[in-house]
Parts: C-alpha cells; sequence; structure tokens
C-alpha cells in the first residue's frame, strides 16, 4: 500500500524532469499500467556494479544519468559506517551517563547530564552539526577531514552528530529511568546488605535489566 500510495502522489504532482522525454508513452499507458511494470521491476534483481546487485527502483529524479540503485549501493557503505559509529558512541557515552545521573539522583551530576540530554535531542542538525565540527575538527584539530573512496567527510560529521546527540540523549534519559527503578527494588537492597560493592552491584545485578528499556529503544534508534 506504501509503495503504491507513493506511486500514485510522485506522479499526481505538476511537473517532472522526464516529461517532456516520456510524453508519448505515459499517455499511451494507464497509471496502473505503470505501477504494475515499476513493482515488477523493483522485484527483480538487476546488475548495478560489477561487484553490487540491487533492485531496479528507476531512474533519478534528481542526478541525471543514475539510477536509484546506484546511488544507493555508492552511498550505503558510508551511511552504514557513520550510523553504525554513531549509534555505538551513544549507546556508550549515553549509558554511562544515565547510570551516572541515577547514582547521583537529583544531584549535580544528575541535572547537568538530563541538561546535556535535552540539549542533544531539542537543538536541531543545522545547528549543532557546523558548532561541533568547528570546534572539534576546525578549531581543535582532534578529529581531521578524511577520504572515503570519492567522498571527503569531516569528523564529527553532520549526520553523525545528530544520530549521536539525539540517540545519546534519549539514551540517557531512559538509562537514568531504568537505573532509578532497579537500584529500588529489593533484591539490591538485598545485595547491598551482603556487602557487595557498588560496581559490582551496578554492573552485576542493575545493568541487565535497566538495559530492557534501551535496547528497546535501538530499533527505532538504528533506523532513525
Amino acid at each position: 500500500m506504501l509503495v503504491t500510495l507513493t506511486f500514485f502522489l510522485m506522479r499526481a504532482a505538476p511537473g517532472g524532469p522526464f516529461d517532456r522525454a516520456r510524453v508519448l508513452r505515459r499517455r499511451s499507458r494507464s497509471r496502473s499500467l505503470r505501477l504494475i511494470i515499476w513493482t515488477s521491476r523493483c522485484c527483480s534483481s538487476t546488475c548495478v556494479t560489477s561487484t553490487a546487485r540491487a533492485r531496479d527502483l528507476g531512474p533519478s529524479f534528481q542526478y541525471e544519468g543514475y539510477s536509484v540503485a546506484e546511488l544507493i549501493a555508492s552511498g550505503f557503505p558510508v551511511s552504514l559506517e557513520l550510523g553504525l559509529c554513531a549509534m555505538l558512541l551513544a549507546l556508550l557515552v549515553g549509558g554511562a551517563a544515565g547510570i551516572a545521573a541515577a547514582l547521583q539522583r537529583n544531584g549535580l551530576i544528575d541535572f547537568g547530564v538530563m541538561t546535556l540530554a535535552m540539549t542533544g535531542i531539542s537543538v536541531p542538525s543545522f545547528v549543532l552539526a557546523p558548532l561541533l565540527i568547528l570546534g572539534f575538527a576546525v578549531t581543535m584539530g582532534w578529529l581531521a577531514r578524511r577520504r572515503m573512496g570519492s567522498r571527503r567527510l569531516a569528523q564529527p560529521d553532520p549526520a553523525g552528530d545528530r544520530a549521536r546527540a539525539s540517540a545519546g540523549g534519549h539514551i540517557a534519559r531512559l538509562m537514568r529511568g531504568a537505573m532509578i527503578e532497579v537500584l529500588a527494588q529489593n533484591y539490591i537492597r538485598t545485595a547491598r546488605a551482603k556487602g557487595l560493592a557498588g560496581h559490582q552491584i551496578i554492573f552485576r545485578h542493575a545493568l541487565k535489566p535497566a538495559l530492557i528499556p534501551v535496547l528497546s529503544h535501538l530499533g527505532p534508534a538504528v533506523a532513525a
């Protein structure tokens, strides 16, 4: 249904890059027939490069001479690396910050972590990303520019900045709330009464149940 709706919405809008070249063929074919042909091409494999195979999603409306499959095949490895690195860093930093905030509930660390988390969630990427690139990559020189294939990247990158800040903020909030709830359980008080050290209680008994809401959030976070 989503494919069908998108197909007809794209063709209901006036104008297009291929109107003049394909006006006769479009008049000779109904939209329903074009949808069937396009769907069948999407479901059949076509060779994009000598080493990659992808679905035939048709020509690109923005880049003349390229197909949608070619653009996806060339950009997906870069997006995958940046996305996975962003999520890994967000999980590590956000999780650690959430644990620290829960252990210092209503304290200075708690307020500081939650302030940074809400800032990362609220500030848009077109504001946050240039500031981080200017600070870390240009002014401090900590993260230099690097080349990946034909693409020139600057770390931190705009998409990664937004992913790390937003996902890290959500993870910190989820981890804080879950850790506070877990630390109030009876088995945690029993572990403390037995004389276990604080780090043993956190990593051996409290961390696993506190990670449940974080892991539930990782699905839509990775997709975003």
